[in-house]
């Protein structure tokens, strides 16, 4: 078996590494239902970019969202939820 000491180019593995500024907000839901009301949010969510995770409770009217503060912001997915026909509210 041969060995050799050269280098290799990996530079294709070696992914650079960005850094996620990740920001979680709860919300309080009004207008949910059912189970695919649920499903309506977290699709919604999952399409909106910045978005790292939504966790929708109907029989808690909440929603957790984890995601990119460099990408979105509490308003901007305020308004993802308005548009797929739901009031929310920030959990202070």
């Amino acid at each position: 078996m041969l060995s050799s000491c050269e280098k290799s180019d990996n530079s294709a593995a070696q992914a650079e590494v960005q850094v996620v500024k990740a920001e979680k907000v709860n919300l309080n839901v009004e207008g949910m239902t059912c189970g695919s009301c649920v499903n309506s949010i977290e699709t919604a969510l999952a399409k909106q970019n910045g978005i790292i995770k939504g966790k929708v409770s109907l029989e808690e009217n909440a929603c957790e969202v984890e995601f990119d503060a460099s990408k979105t912001n509490t308003d901007e997915i305020l308004a993802t939820i308005e548009k797929a026909g739901y009031s929310a509210t920030v959990v202070q």
